[in-house]
């Protein structure tokens, strides 16, 4: 019997976050894992040809070639005469919108599991949680 509440709350819990994530993901711009790998290169890195952001990123060079291409339309690289590329101030927006967007979402999970507990927390633990939001007030 408990073994089967156990699981049941396990699945309630994976549904619920699902179902967050679902909901969250829609203010998150259509972006796909390669794109904002070279996003995140071209941060970092300032500038690259093809052959280097491929290879600071571990993708091949023609998956490379094509999102370049899906970036340079989007305007948020550019390439200049010598075929280096850079990013746009734009696609540092959109870089930093997904990265704010991703630790909305991460904190709406913590918080979702934390207030499906919240009858069960113990005294030391309800300590550690006032804590944290103090730390939060004083930014």
């Amino acid at each position: 019997m408990e073994r089967t509440v156990l699981l049941r709350d396990i699945t309630e819990s994976f549904i619920l976050d699902e179902l967050i994530l679902e909901n969250m993901k829609e203010k998150i711009e259509e972006i796909n894992p390669v794109d904002y790998a070279i996003l995140e290169y071209l941060t970092q890195e300032k500038k690259g040809r093809l052959v280097d952001i491929a290879r600071g990123t571990g993708i091949n060079d023609k998956t490379v070639w094509q999102a370049l291409q899906r970036l340079l339309v989007r305007k948020w690289v550019e390439k200049d005469k010598f075929n280096i590329y850079t990013i746009t101030k734009e696609g540092i927006r959109v870089r930093e919108n997904i990265d704010m967007d991703r630790s909305a979402i991460k904190t709406e999970i913590l918080l979702q599991r934390i207030r499906r507990k919240k009858d069960i927390l113990q005294p030391e633990e309800i300590q550690v949680l006032e804590n944290i939001a103090k730390a939060i007030e004083r930014r």
